[in-house]
């Protein structure tokens, strides 16, 4: 590191030359204790910029946990926003409809099916068709007997603007329900609490309800859960029924099965209407299936899927070089970063004049004398 020794005399002209005689013949030795003259203490820090490496302080696995992440969550949602097919089975009465209306880029067909030929006729329109400006009128009456503790309903699919006349007569009190929607009559059987059209609780009533927003089924319900005897009377219906226009569809089916084909793009719709019948009892069940356009929706989001794996492989990879170059740069040697510190000179404080030691000083045994 530093020369120790070589006094101020001939120490520094001698150096090694003169080995130890003439070095220790002029100087002043601070270490070994062989006088009290100055001693110069060099020392070289080194050290590096390398830094203390922990699970928690690598960035890389916490990227690439966020990176992978990311690639799950978006191929679960793509699946899940990939349409599928959808069975639907609705009960039809005479003259009575519903629209189907799907969205014709993600779905190709909707193939109507029913147990009896012709019991129901499937139309298909460029767009929803306008009502018809004449209604359908149907009068109806209808028996009640419901046992105690039970109910018993009656139900028509109505579309918007269409009129109901009721009026019932009961031996007993009864409570009257009128409910709108399959779903809700499904939670009110469930025993959930539901919000009624209209209720009512006696043996007779008189009701005039007009239907509203979209085509939905309503419910009449006589429920007979607290007089504690079997309830009997009369129902009296009197309903006009708005309908469809179906005077200049695209394409018509009563077949057994009907796979009704949609335009890509398009507004085109299906009405599937029960024939008409003079029997008000007259009940048909049509089931029908929307049938996606798989290949268009892979098309589509195949195209984003494969560009979010792209971004992602390209995140992981880069991030991999990098992390990489990092950990060379850090155990390759030839690229560790050398500091040198500055020197430090350590200087033996210089005694006062007439200072003299209480011991004299060791012997030197390398001296001659």
């Amino acid at each position: 590191m530093g020369k120790h020794g070589g006094g101020h005399s001939g120490g520094h002209s001698g150096g090694h030359s003169g080995g130890h005689s003439g070095g220790h013949s002029g100087g002043h030795f601070s270490h070994g204790g062989f006088g009290h003259g100055h001693s110069y203490h060099h020392s070289t820090v080194i050290y590096t910029d390398r830094p203390h490496w922990h699970w928690r302080n690598r960035p890389r696995v916490w990227m690439s946990g966020c990176c992978c992440c990311f690639f799950v969550i978006a191929f679960i949602l793509i699946l899940s926003l990939a349409p599928h097919s959808s069975t639907s089975t609705v009960e039809l009465a005479a003259l009575e409809t519903v629209l189907v209306n799907p969205s014709t880029l993600w779905y190709e067909s909707v193939i109507v099916e029913q147990p009896q030929v012709n019991e129901v006729t499937s139309y298909k329109f460029a767009s929803i068709p306008p009502y018809s400006s004449q209604t359908v009128e149907k009068n109806e009456q209808h028996p009640l007997n419901v046992d105690t503790n039970n109910y018993e309903y009656w139900a028509y699919r109505l579309v918007s603007g269409s009129s109901v006349k009721l009026s019932f007569n009961m031996k007993v009190n009864v409570y009257f329900y009128l409910i709108k929607g399959t779903s809700t009559f499904n939670s009110w059987k469930d025993g959930s609490s539901v919000s009624f059209e209209k209720q009512y609780f006696g043996t007779s009533f008189n009701l005039t309800y007009q239907t509203y927003g979209d085509e939905d089924d309503y419910y009449f319900i006589w429920d007979n859960t607290a007089s504690g005897s079997y309830a009997t009377g009369m129902a009296y219906f009197t309903i006009n029924m708005k309908v469809y226009d179906i005077s200049n569809p695209l394409e018509t089916c009563g077949k057994l099965s009907c796979d009704m084909m949609l335009t890509k793009g398009s507004t085109e719709c299906i009405i599937i209407m029960g024939m008409d019948s003079v029997q008000p009892d007259d009940v048909y069940q049509v089931t029908y299936t929307l049938s996606p356009r798989q290949s268009y929706y892979w098309t589509i989001f195949g195209v984003v899927l494969a560009i979010v794996v792209l971004i992602v492989a390209g995140v992981i990879v880069g991030m991999y070089l990098h992390f990489r170059r990092a950990s060379q740069y850090y155990t390759d040697p030839a690229t560790v970063p050398i500091v040198q510190a500055p020197i430090v000179t350590v200087v033996d404080p210089i005694p006062p004049p007439g200072y003299a030691p209480t011991a004299p000083p060791p012997v030197n045994p390398y001296y001659n004398t």
